[in-house]
Parts: C-alpha cells; structure tokens; sequence
C-alpha cells in the first residue's frame, strides 16, 4: 500500500499525479475508474478544487447530474470565481430542470470571463427554455457577433418560434453562410420556407429532418424513391416516420401511388391500421419483414410528387370510417348539433406546452347551451370529468372506448363541427372532409403557413390564429362568436 505524502510538496505531485492518472482515464472513456482517481486525490487533498471539477466532469458522464452538481459546489466553496465551474453549473442546473438558476451560474462565468461568446449563447438558451425569446434573441445576437457559430441557427430558430420565418430564413441562411452544416440549419431553413409557402426548395431542406433510428429498419439508401424513377409495376413500400398528424397527412398520396401503377405497401403506426386498411394495396404491421422494390417515408412525398402550393393534392376525404363501426357510435351521438372538441395532444410532443391548451381555456365554449359536445381526446383527468359534469350541456367523453383513429373516425363522421389544437384529431377530421376548426399558437407548425384562415391541405379546415404569442383568451373568443353564427345559421 503506497504511504501518504508527508510534506506539502510530497502532496502537491501525489495529487497531480492522480490527477493525470484520472485524465488519461477519461480520455479513454473509462469515466467509472477516473472518478476512483479524482476521490483518490481528494482522499489526500480535500480542498483540491481542481479535483472536485475534474470530479464533477466524470460523474456528469456517467449521468450522476446531481452528483456533478455537489462536486462543482464544492469546487466553486475553494474558488468562487472559477469561471468554467461556473459554465459547468449552469449546464448541469438546466439538464437537472432548474433553468433559473443555471441561468444565475451562466451570468456570474460571463462576469468573470465577459469575452467568451459561448456563455452569452447558453444565457439565450436558457432563456429560450424559459420562453422569454424576445430576451434570448438579444442574447444569440451579442454572441453571433463575437463569432460563436451555433448562435446565428438559434437566432433563426428563435425567430421561427416567434412566428417570425422570414428573419428565420436570413439568419438559418446566415448560418450556412458562416459554415454551419449541421442538418439544424439545413432543416430550419425548409421549415422557414415551408411555413412561408414556399414549398418545393422547403420540401428539398426537409430531406435534413433526423429520422427516428426505430423506423428505419436497415432499409436501403440506394432503393429510396425520389420521385424519378419509374414505379409502374414496381413495389413501393410506404412508412411512417414521425407522428400521426404527419402519417394522416401525408397518407393522401398512397393513392396517387396507385394511380401511377404502383403496388403500394404501407407502414404506419398501430393505431391507424385499421383507419388506413383501404389504402394501400397491403398494410404491414411496423416491425415486418417484407419484399419490396422500392422504399419512401411517408413525409418525403411531397418532394417526390413535387408538391408546390398550387399542387397540393386537397382533394378530400381520402379517409373513411367503417360502416360497422359507424353503426356502432351512431346511438351514442345525442341530439343535433353534435360538436367535438379537442383541448390537448400529447403531452410528449416536443412542442406541447405551445399547441395544447387546459380545459378553463375551453370551458366559454362548452357553456354555449344547446350543444351536445364529444370530447374527442383520449386524456381526460378525473378532474376533468368533474368539471364537465358540472356544466349545463350534455358533454360526452368516449375517449375510454376508442380502440383506435378507426373508432375516432366513425365518431367524428357522425358530427357537425370539430374543434381543436393542433393535433392528430385535426388532421383525421380534416381527411374525412368534416368541418374543422383548428385553433392554432402564434408561431404555428409549417403546414398550416401563415396569416390565412383556411388550408391548402384540407378544404374542410378553418384557422384560428393567436394574434400575438399565448394569446389564447382571443382565440377563444374568436371561436366562441363563430360558433354561435354557426349555430344562428342552422
């Protein structure tokens, strides 16, 4: 057993010598025995403030944040004005959800190293995070100017989420320009173009979207369809990629497919198999191993047909519910007129907090009297159901008996009027041609554009737009006096 040091510099080069021991550890990528090294040398040197960040560093890979988070503390109690363990801090508070105060530690390593761009750029992100974009954009500008590449995207990403694509589209092409070529800044720039309409150059930069490692399926590059090859007599296989909105969406062109000769196989998510079992020549179940010519997922497409504004393929239905399932929902209707409303998606949708909104927010609409209301989500509280009940009109929750999007369909067929955010139950009513509409966030998804009340996609849709960010009281409002000209009109 190796004996303690027994002088100050004794100690000095047995702590640097573990030091060194616990880097080349981590350069290796051996995280757990650099931690043993770096504790070895706080064994001998507890006020090693060194030790406690390189500490801090390893456990941080090894996914201990809250470990990290004690050794930067104890780092920062033996010299507070370490400038890195503060950057380190705020990185670790922001993964562990405590933005504010990451935001605090990113504030105080800019005071103490004000020329490093790079912490004015985790200052906007974290703002960013906070939803305070106006005050993240002067953040990503004060670092774009000091040259910090990743900073000209987040300015365009920030001027997108403010519903803003044009100065989204300078600042992505900005960054390209700069020599951005991460498939962040490719993909921005498609969905600037995209929500400005300006389709077909959008649809070739949507080719940068990360596709979901689970639906690929080691399906070969070179057997992908773009369009230009000959699919007559040829097998395509059509999956799915991202949501159900998009595989709803995008569904429309399964047809067209066919039209041009095409045996047309198609892959979408389990819930929709049955709702999309006419389309296709076959479906196949996600995870099948089949025979095929050809491949394409399902929102590349558009770029295949090379869809522009004025060729979008609108014509609608393309879906349809089934006759028996229609016999089944028809008794559970309720008197005339028959509106269903949706308030919230899926809460793990990246951009949730921004599309979904609570029941206190619908409840105006569901107070109008005479309206026998279907609330056509699946996730309904307890307390939601209380609320409802509570109210004078007749509200129906058949969320508990939809087995799948065929069930919804048969519903919703046999509605007048569906209300909704902006989720997968918009796009359905809007592919069976049933009146929709859709009440959408200031800076809404790509396909429904901007400034315009209806969509190319689907006929059928109305769109009700915040008129500035979390304006959704107006939204309400404006929907609560159409329906009641809705109502007048019948």
């Amino acid at each position: 057993m190796p004996q303690p040091p027994t002088s100050p510099d004794q100690t000095a080069r047995e702590v640097a010598a573990r030091l060194a021991h616990g880097h080349a550890l981590a350069r290796l990528g051996d995280w757990a025995q650099a931690v043993e090294r770096y504790n070895s040398a706080l064994d001998i040197a507890p006020d090693s403030a060194e030790a406690h960040f390189h500490l801090a560093t390893a456990l941080a890979q090894l996914g201990d944040v809250h470990g990290a988070i004690d050794a930067l503390r104890n780092t920062l109690a033996f010299a507070p004005d370490h400038a890195a363990a503060r950057a380190n801090m705020g990185h670790l508070l922001r993964a562990a959800g405590q933005a504010e105060a990451g935001l605090e530690e990113y504030r105080r390593a800019l005071y103490l190293t004000p020329r490093d761009p790079s912490l004015r750029h985790h200052i906007g992100t974290t703002l960013a995070t906070l939803d305070r974009l106006e005050e993240a954009l002067t953040w990503f500008t004060q670092a774009a100017e000091g040259g910090h590449l990743p900073s000209f995207a987040a300015l365009a990403t920030t001027h997108l989420q403010l519903g803003q694509p044009g100065g989204a589209l300078h600042w992505f092409r900005m960054a390209r320009q700069k020599g951005d070529t991460t498939p962040t800044a490719r993909l921005g720039e498609s969905l600037a173009l995209l929500t400005m309409g300006d389709l077909k150059p959008g649809w070739d930069g949507y080719e940068a979207r990360p596709v979901p490692s689970p639906f690929l399926g080691g399906r070969d590059a070179a057997l992908r369809w773009d369009g230009r090859r000959e699919i007559r007599g040829r097998t395509l296989l059509i999956w799915a990629e991202q949501g159900l909105g998009d595989s709803i969406m995008f569904a429309r062109y399964v047809p067209l497919l066919r039209q041009r000769g095409a045996r047309v196989m198609l892959t979408v998510q389990s819930p929709l198999l049955p709702l999309m079992a006419d389309l296709p020549d076959q479906l196949v179940a996600e995870g099948s191993t089949v025979t095929f010519d050809m491949h394409c997922p399902l929102p590349s497409l558009p770029r295949a047909f090379g869809t522009e504004l004025a060729t979008i393929p609108g014509r609608t239905p393309y879906l349809f519910a089934d006759i028996e399932r229609l016999k089944r929902w028809r008794p559970r209707l309720g008197p005339a007129p028959r509106i269903g409303l949706v308030w919230a998606g899926n809460p793990d949708h990246a951009g949730d907090r921004h599309r979904s909104i609570t029941r206190d927010h619908v409840m105006p609409l569901l107070a109008i009297p005479g309206i026998s209301w279907h609330i056509l989500q699946k996730e309904v509280t307890a307390e939601d159901e209380v609320a409802l009940s509570e109210l004078p009109n007749e509200i129906r929750v058949p969320g508990p008996g939809f087995a799948d999007f065929a069930d919804t369909a048969a519903l919703i067929t046999g509605l007048d009027l569906v209300i909704s955010v902006d989720t997968s139950v918009a796009h359905l009513a809007g592919a069976l041609a049933k009146p929709c509409w859709i009440m959408l966030p200031h800076a809404a998804d790509f396909r429904w554009m901007r400034d315009r009340s209806d969509s190319p996609w689907y006929p059928s849709v109305r769109l009700f737009r915040q008129s500035h960010r979390n304006d959704w009281p107006g939204v309400i409002t404006a929907v609560a006096t159409a329906l009641q000209g809705f109502l007048a009109g019948r």
